[in-house]
């Protein structure tokens, strides 16, 4: 299993760096307003990212007829 997103386009790169960012951020503000304390424990261990993107298959064609640009697939 790969562990680095070198292998993407710098601009997806960016794009799931930020989606990472809204994820861990969203996160934070969910703890704050848990009602127990095992679920203020809570924590993201890991971020998987699985799919095309992660096989380095992905479509990115939204200037053909059908217009398909794949999806990232987070775990």
């Amino acid at each position: 299993m790969r562990t680095d997103l070198d292998y993407l386009p710098n601009g997806k790169q960016r794009e799931l760096a930020r989606v990472t960012e809204i994820l861990f951020e969203e996160f934070t503000d969910a703890m704050k307003s848990a009602s127990s304390p095992k679920k203020k424990e809570g924590r993201i261990l890991k971020i998987v990212l699985f799919g095309s993107y992660a096989r380095g298959t992905w479509v990115d064609e939204p200037h053909t007829a059908k217009g398909y640009l794949s999806d990232y697939d987070l775990l």
